[in-house]
């Protein structure tokens, strides 16, 4: 009779009684244990050498499947991905889209898209500042400009004027992201010509172009390189024809406005004295965008003349501003952008000018930060007040 305790547990489950299983734990020795439906096994003792399985050293076809083979698919996924986004950069470099926007084609507008996104990559300043791809560039827009396009109400007819339109739109687009002057008289002549107006509010004209030119020509006078260059009286003619065009039409679908808004920007960047007189008048302006965009040029400059239109770009009432966008979330966002527009703008005008008395812009900035503003609007006024509060400590 052995002294070995032994538990029997009787797990009885809802299941029938031949299924019934008893499972025995053995307390002492290390036993052999066995489960059975007949409490009649025999316990064997085993050693741990029958616990696990024998110690096999791994064979070269084991090393072959477990590592080799996947480190070579890897290696020809990566090689597959890499040979197509090297060809697919190939197709996309800016001498290629230039070549093919000389070339023509039904899709010409969508390559000078692309064109455009190409030039703006950090890694494509030496495209920027080369000067056969602009010049081939800006004569390819002089000689489009001089080709006509259908003016007709036909379906077909408005499709190729929508096309050739948008072409020279992002033609104008790609020549402003070139820093040389060379572009500049093509820019200018696109500024200027307007053939075919639209005729409804969903037509395409060439006001569009004009509002391309002209912002183009606002991102060429960014460079300070050419400063001097962009403030040639005939950008200055194209820019500020722009800026007094007025319409009380509605087909053009606010295309004057736009065009004012544009003119207005880039008389900010120009900043020449005649410049900021015109936008202190502009200041004025009917259109919300014509307005602020006056007051930030102003302020990039120090002109104190911006600070009324500054005092309404921070307020949180923004409800002419915001009047026409449809839902909730894009008045919010509008509301949010203007006024950050302003509080960077209020940043600008401090710094530009210092010693001005600006004590009733602070104050705004102040009840705009201990208001009801989101976490957005106070991180930025905080910001904003810190710069009064530096350059007072300057002073």
């Amino acid at each position: 009779m052995s002294d070995i305790r032994r538990v029997v547990v009787v797990s009885q489950f809802s299941i029938p009684s031949q299924f019934k299983l008893f499972h025995c734990y053995s307390i002492g020795p290390m036993t052999k244990v066995s489960s059975t439906t007949e409490d009649n096994a025999t316990d064997q003792p085993f050693s741990p050498d029958q616990a696990l399985p024998p110690v096999e050293v791994p064979t070269a076809g084991f090393i072959l499947q477990l590592f080799v083979i996947p480190a070579i698919i890897v290696v020809i996924i990566a090689t597959v991905w890499l040979l197509f986004s090297w060809v697919a950069h190939l197709g996309s470099s800016p001498e290629k889209l230039v070549q093919d926007l000389v070339r023509g084609g039904d899709h010409r507008w969508q390559t000078a898209w692309n064109l455009a996104k190409e030039l703006q990559k950090p890694g494509n300043a030496s495209f920027r500042q080369n000067q056969e791809l602009a010049s081939r560039l800006a004569t390819l827009l002089q000689d489009t400009l001089e080709v006509p396009y259908p003016t007709g109400n036909s379906p077909q007819d408005q499709s190729e004027r929508k096309s050739a339109i948008q072409s020279r739109v992002f033609l104008c687009r790609a020549l402003g992201e070139f820093e040389l002057s060379l572009v500049i008289p093509a820019l200018a002549a696109a500024a200027k010509r307007e053939d075919y107006v639209a005729q409804s509010a969903d037509d395409f004209g060439d006001i569009y172009v004009r509002q391309s030119a002209i912002e183009a020509i606002a991102v060429l006078a960014q460079n300070f390189k050419l400063t001097e260059q962009i403030q040639v009286e005939e950008i200055r003619s194209a820019v500020y024809a722009a800026a007094s065009e007025r319409s009380d039409s509605s087909t053009d679908g606010g295309g004057r406005d736009k065009l004012r808004s544009a003119a207005a920007y880039a008389l900010g960047v120009m900043g020449d004295k005649r410049d900021l007189d015109r936008l202190a008048i502009m200041c004025q302006d009917s259109v919300t965008n014509v307005r602020y965009n006056s007051a930030t040029g102003l302020a990039r400059h120090g002109d104190i003349r911006s600070l009324e239109t500054l005092l309404e770009m921070i307020d949180l009432d923004q409800t002419q501003a915001v009047r026409r966008e449809r839902e909730e979330s894009g008045r919010e966002w509008k509301r949010n952008s203007i006024i950050i527009n302003g509080l960077r703008a209020s940043e600008q005008l401090v710094h530009a000018n210092p010693t001005a008395d600006l004590d009733q812009l602070e104050s705004a900035i102040e009840r705009l930060l201990n208001g009801n503003a989101n976490g957005r609007l106070q991180a930025q006024a905080r910001r904003a007040l810190e710069q009064f509060n530096h350059q007072k400590t300057q002073q």
